[in-house]
């Protein structure tokens, strides 16, 4: 996304961080009142969902597969959503924290 206004910027800045919280691109567009597909053009991923139907989806697919080429870019496409969904989790946490901590005050 090159040339983007500083509005654009600031709208992909809180899809992405609505993504990480674990919202649906169906929920960040009817939020923001945005379309679905402008929604996921912001982010370089998936929502969450997403990410657990795609790597569910490799998996069975790493079982069947018999092209060793193949079955590495599959295991490495399942390592690259793993690595997403735990970052996401500890932001994610991160955010309960606090809102934990504000809550004991």
């Amino acid at each position: 996304m090159t040339n983007l206004t500083p509005d654009e910027a600031a709208l992909r800045e809180l899809v992405r961080k609505m993504v990480r919280e674990g919202n649906t691109f169906s929920a960040i567009s009817k939020e923001l009142g945005i379309s679905w597909s402008l929604a996921r053009s912001y982010t370089d991923g998936s929502s969450w969902r997403g990410i657990k139907q795609r790597t569910t989806r490799r998996l069975h697919e790493i079982e069947k597969e018999s092209d060793p080429a193949k079955r590495k870019e599959s295991v490495s496409e399942v390592i690259r959503n793993v690595d997403f969904l735990y970052d996401a989790a500890n932001h994610l946490k991160g955010q309960v924290d606090k809102a934990r901590e504000a809550l004991d005050r």
